[in-house]
């Protein structure tokens, strides 16, 4: 019976085969993109499981209390590993990470890499096995351990074991000995490294002291013998937090937290200076709500369809009735079709999201050059999660056709008094709500395009263009580099920083009045203000003709003002302590961006550093120079500077990877916006064709009665315009609310929402409907009235 349930599917879907194209490729089209969200959900939700143990492994957080509000950061103590270790017995192992940077070289080959110090157990608590040397060899000093791409980065197919690297940071070089090579990362690991290097190697390089509780290091892991021991633990964390406080009162632990491992790619949004680099929540929402409409929109295409073509199919369901069949066995015949249906769709599906959807979804959101998801659909996971996706798509876009077509009765339907009239109006719902949701889509994608533009556009708050900057790799070469570029033709002026907006900045708590205030914190040389045009609001810039009251001067921003309860004109004068040291306020400066516009403008605080401590060179060029200067700068690095990777780069460009990526979201959006207009015109294109066949005995009598084509096609047609005009009209609130909640969400500065995502979308939308609906039209004019009439 099963084999000829599937003979009987394959005949229709051959016989209807408009119907079935509009079906399988909607669907495929709402498969391929829903497992490119799976994907993109498994990378993310799945992220670091291919470590053993993770539910036993914890990052040990902290919370500090800020005037009521408290921050989680992921950084702890140095020597807060070692001490659990031999106060608790229930912890295995620890392991600390210190973040790093420095040259390194290889014969000809000069690069600035990021470092990990860390503890010998961070190869035995994590699973980065290596496919060459040894992972004990973080036990011996001197020796560094490379990623896979930097092994071939440096030393391309040769074996790299026992080869040397020159590190260099600061005025400190030293010598490693490379001792391992580390397997290709899983495409699911949420932190990486680029090499690691034993962390003792710290006590010889210009960091902080690894036995200072003051001091901090970037993440500290502990392993446990059992979870259940993660409470006694939590509970005698008071001493450690004791200890830190006393040594550090600007940095007062509130609380020790602990996060486990297969946690923290997913809380990492809420943690500063997290490890991991897990995705927003409202990005997995998104991402979700988007494979929803698309499936939806495929749905309720295959269910309108379905019902529209019933019509043809009375006469075999009559006769199968009269025949024997019950209603479970034309049930089972009929969702057989579907299912037959939904596997072609969902194996073009799969072709689709293979080669085409996450290749471009990887393309546009590539990061340096690695593919955001995995690209392969050949695990366990993702078998079963098609399976269910063929239920789910099965069910729901065929057993309401199934039990509707079923139930028809023989008696009625030989006399012609069945008919589907009565679920006109379920058609008209679905094909209303199909046309809502291209709606939205359609308005999200022009949404996120003009913010992105609008972003684009925004005032930086001080002029950022015609600025050259070069990132010394040491203080001491800055004034001799400073002489060199003054004596440039098209530099302007010429200033140093310690600190980079966009590029770096530090971080300070200040105290006002006994009470404990952060700030950015940006070191800079004299001038430095007035060269890169920050807009001075109130009181004076930093001027040569403050002398040694210079150093004890401050220059704010007007948040940091602002949040103090100050006007500008009150800042001024105000005396905050930094560092032991009384300093007093002498300008207020505007507002201006030096994080990217997804984040609100944070207090900032400016401070003049000594000339032995800037390490950027900052020009201010002539209109049209700055690419010639550009080139100057660098051919002056490669004088000086031989064996360093150079830094040089424009000041307008610190947030290119930013802007890129909000283009890259409203591209997103807009091919999603085109993929879900094409399945609703697609339906809209088979029901037009369903009703003009339907109605051909009248539209011809109503030809033979003198009727206009036009005449004729607006009314057969008006329907399909009432519904869509009727989908416009729940676009509109529906879209606005929703679509300012996520950009209120997602950015701090955006556009306003105005008219014209939604016009836009309409005409486009409107336009394209009218000229699906007009292939139909055709029918209507070659028409030939009393052929169809003789027929009947």
């Amino acid at each position: 019976m099963f084999k000829n349930y599937v003979k009987l599917a394959y005949r229709n879907l051959v016989r209807n085969k408009v119907a079935s194209f509009i079906n399988i490729t909607g669907l495929a089209i709402a498969v391929g993109c829903t497992l490119v969200v799976f994907a993109f959900l498994e990378t993310g939700l799945m992220a670091d499981r291919f470590h053993p143990d993770g539910e036993r492994v914890f990052l040990v957080e902290n919370q500090i209390d800020r005037s009521g509000t408290l921050e989680t950061w992921a950084d702890s103590p140095h020597p807060l590993g070692p001490a659990m270790v031999a106060d608790f017995p229930q912890i295995e192992q620890f392991a600390r990470v210190e973040y790093g940077g420095g040259t390194m070289q290889v014969g000809e080959k000069v690069f600035n890499e990021s470092t990990w110090y860390v503890d010998p157990a961070f190869l035995e608590i994590f699973n980065f096995p290596l496919v060459l040397g040894d992972p004990a060899a973080l036990y011996e000093a001197n020796t560094v351990i490379l990623s896979d791409r930097l092994a071939k980065k440096y030393f391309g197919t040769q074996n790299p074991i026992g080869e040397t690297i020159t590190f260099t940071t600061g005025e400190r070089r030293m010598a490693f000995t490379v001792r391992g090579v580390a397997a290709p990362f899983p495409q699911t690991a949420s932190f990486r490294f680029n090499l690691l290097m034993p962390y003792e190697t710290l006590r010889s390089l210009p960091f902080d002291d690894p036995d200072d509780w003051k001091a901090y290091t970037g993440a500290t892991f502990i392993k446990l013998h059992r979870a259940e021991d993660l409470p006694q633990i939590a509970a005698g964390m008071e001493p450690y937090r004791q200890l830190q406080n006393a040594s550090s009162t600007d940095w007062p632990i509130a609380h020790f937290l602990f996060d486990d491992l297969y946690s923290l790619s997913r809380n990492s949004h809420a943690v500063r200076g997290d490890i991991s680099g897990g995705s927003d929540p409202v990005a997995y929402l998104v991402m979700t709500l988007l494979a929803v409409f698309m499936l939806a929109l495929a749905c309720f295409n295959y269910m309108n369809i379905s019902i529209a073509t019933a019509q043809r199919r009375l006469k075999e369901i009559g006769v199968r009735k009269v025949v024997g069949s019950n209603r479970r066995q034309l049930v089972l015949q009929f969702l057989s079709e579907n299912v037959l249906l939904c596997l072609l769709a969902l194996g073009l599906g799969v072709v689709l999201a293979e080669t085409l959807m996450l290749p471009g979804f990887n393309l546009l959101f590539a990061d340096g050059g690695s593919d955001v998801v995995a690209t392969s659909f050949t695990e366990g996971r993702t078998w079963l999660f098609l399976g269910g996706l063929l239920v789910l798509i099965g069910l729901a876009s065929g057993a309401y056709p199934a039990l509707y077509i079923s139930r028809f009765q023989p008696i009625a339907i030989f006399r012609g008094q069945q008919a589907l009239q009565g679920k006109r109006w379920f058609t008209r719902v679905f094909l209303t709500l199909q046309f809502v949701l291209a709606f939205l889509t359609m308005i999200a994608g022009t949404l996120f395009y003009q913010n992105a533009v609008f972003q684009e556009q925004q005032d930086w708050g001080y002029d950022q263009e015609q600025v050259v900057v070069m990132r010394l790799p040491n203080g001491s070469s800055y004034e001799v580099m400073r002489q060199e570029v003054v004596a440039m033709p098209n530099v302007v002026a010429v200033t140093g920083s310690v600190h980079q907006p966009g590029h770096s900045n530090g971080y300070g708590v200040f105290d006002l009045r006994g009470e404990r205030v952060e700030s950015n914190r940006f070191e800079v040389g004299q001038g430095y203000l007035e060269t890169m045009g920050l807009r001075l609001q109130a009181g004076q810039l930093f001027g040569v003709q403050h002398g040694a009251e210079g150093a004890a001067s401050l220059v704010v921003n007007e948040t940091f003002a602002r949040n103090q309860g100050w006007t500008a004109q009150d800042a001024l004068g105000q005396t905050i302590r930094y560092d032991s040291t009384a300093y007093s306020i002498i300008g207020v400066l505007a507002d201006f961006h030096f994080e990217d516009f997804g984040d609100t403008i944070e207090p900032a605080v400016f401070q003049l550093a000594g000339e032995e401590r800037l390490r950027y060179v900052s020009a201010r060029v002539q209109a049209g120079t700055a690419v010639a200067t550009r080139d100057a700068f660098k051919a002056l690095w490669k004088q000086h500077f031989p064996e360093h990777p150079e830094v040089v780069f424009f000041q307008d460009e610190i947030f290119a990877r930013y802007f890129q990526e909000n283009h890259s979201i409203a591209r997103m959006f807009g091919f999603n916006a085109l993929l879900a207009l094409l399945i609703s015109c697609m339906g809209l294109f088979g029901l037009a064709s369903q009703n003009i066949a339907r109605r051909m005995k009248e539209i011809s009598i109503r030809k033979v009665l003198g009727a206009s084509v036009l005449h004729v096609s607006v009314l057969v047609n008006r329907g399909f315009f009432v519904m869509l005009t009727v989908a416009a009209l729940i676009a509109v609130p529906l879209g606005y609310v929703l679509l300012e909640a996520l950009l209120e969400e997602v950015y701090a500065y955006h556009t306003t929402i105005g008219p014209m995502p939604f016009v836009l979308a309409y005409a486009l939308i409107f336009t394209v409907a009218l000229l699906t609906i007009a292939t139909q039209i055709r029918r209507v004019v070659r028409t030939n009235p009393a052929e169809v009439l003789r027929n009947e």
